[in-house]
């Protein structure tokens, strides 16, 4: 195997703010919900599992704009 070409660079401490947060958007029950196929009712009766949204926020302390990730569990 050949000798590698990339350098090695140390990594400066992160200095910034870190945000989370999970929120839960399951819709109320009562709604029209035939989203699928199998479905035999038109409303929803009751809720199977719960979706919820997750979401992370990386800012730096000289950055205007975060770094936004979501995650929605449905």
């Amino acid at each position: 195997m050949s000798e590698s070409t990339l350098q090695a660079k140390t990594q400066s401490a992160f200095r910034g703010r870190i945000g989370v947060a999970t929120v839960d958007i399951t819709p109320p029950t009562g709604i029209y919900a035939r989203n699928w196929g199998a479905a035999k009712h038109d409303v929803a009766d009751w809720i199977h599992r719960r979706l919820t949204l997750n979401a992370l926020v990386l800012s730096e302390s000289n950055s205007k704009q975060p770094l936004v990730f979501l995650d929605a569990d449905l």
